[in-house]
């Protein structure tokens, strides 16, 4: 049987996840703007996107634009490699590694 999980409230998660966005945030801090994300649709969408506050992601396989792609995977894979925050903030190993 495992340990006992401890209730965390929502700001002390989201501050466990804090170091994993650490890199992005200062990268944009020093340009003194905010990050960006770029969404190719139409205007009808984009009235939904705003009227709902979601975005759905589809299969990035699907892309017409490779260098996109494989941008986003090396990104990504940078982001998510430093497995020590994710063990801070999942609360044990086994969480992280899912």
């Amino acid at each position: 049987m495992g340990a006992a999980v401890e209730t965390q409230t929502d700001a002390q998660i989201a501050g466990l996840f804090a170091p994993l966005f650490q890199t992005f945030e200062n990268a944009f801090a020093t340009e003194n703007r905010s990050p960006l994300l770029a969404h190719y649709t139409s205007i009808r969408v984009m009235e939904d996107i705003l009227r709902s506050s979601e975005v759905w992601f589809s299969n990035p396989l699907f892309m017409n634009d490779m260098q996109e792609l494989v941008h986003g995977l090396n990104e990504g894979t940078k982001f998510f490699s430093d497995i020590g925050p994710l063990k801070k903030a999942g609360g044990s190993d086994e969480r992280a590694e899912i």
